[in-house]
């Protein structure tokens, strides 16, 4: 097994011989580096952030030693695995930390997509703060809306908005659970045939509800129900 504890001497040498560098031998690394990383991120091993930035950081040295060379740059799978192993670290600062790794994508010019933001949120929802994962999830409805952000690009879906409506529902107070309402009734007014509430959507505003507890809830988890 491949490890990105130090930058392999032999790569770093081949890099100043172009001829000799094989792009097929350091690809098959890079699929390894992903499999170590990804390995310790299903472990819950606290350690995969830092496995999983430097191993990306391993794939931008490489990619600026090449000369920029399109082939070598640090993949999107590899900055998602980063910003996923971030985001089940529970760090307080998780949300923060994977908007970080996003301004580099933004920099290193490789563009985001439904998995990238479904994660950033995710990151916020479990370091306690889903008012900022609701803000990033409007902020791409908004964009797609007046056009500037292609949701086909993105791949916006129902998926990455129930990841907002989970993070409310967890809080379990009345206030979370109204929040949770308030972007279900936004999804029904948007109405696009990939991003509209699915039965998961009701059922995990209905789930906010009730552990609510209240009789009022429960009212308004079955009107959820009859809608």
């Amino acid at each position: 097994t491949i490890h990105s504890d130090a930058f392999d001497e032999e790569e770093v040498e081949l890099l100043h011989s172009k001829s000799k560098f094989s792009k097929a031998k350091w690809k098959k690394k890079r699929f390894l580096l992903i499999q170590d990383v990804k390995k310790l991120i299903d472990q819950n091993d606290p350690h995969a952030p830092k496995k999983a930035e430097e191993m990306v950081r391993r794939m931008l040295t490489l990619y600026e030693k090449s000369g920029n060379d399109v082939e070598l740059r640090p993949t999107l799978q590899a900055y998602n695995l980063w910003i996923h192993a971030i985001a089940k670290s529970q760090d307080a600062k998780a949300g923060q930390l994977a908007e970080q790794v996003l301004e580099q994508m933004h920099a290193n010019h490789v563009s985001p997509d439904v998995i990238t933001y479904t994660s950033i949120m995710d990151a916020h929802a479990r370091s306690q703060n889903p008012d900022r994962a609701e803000e990033v999830l409007f902020q791409l409805l908004e964009g797609t809306m007046k056009g500037n952000v292609d949701s086909s690009n993105v791949g916006l879906s129902s998926i990455t908005c129930d990841t907002i409506l989970n993070a409310w529902a967890q809080q379990g107070t009345y206030e979370s659970a109204q929040r949770a309402q308030t972007i279900l009734l936004r999804l029904e007014e948007w109405q696009r045939k990939d991003i509209k509430p699915t039965k998961v959507s009701y059922a995990t505003v209905m789930n906010a509800w009730a552990k609510v507890g209240t009789t009022e809830a429960a009212e308004h988890a079955e009107l959820l129900l009859n809608t």
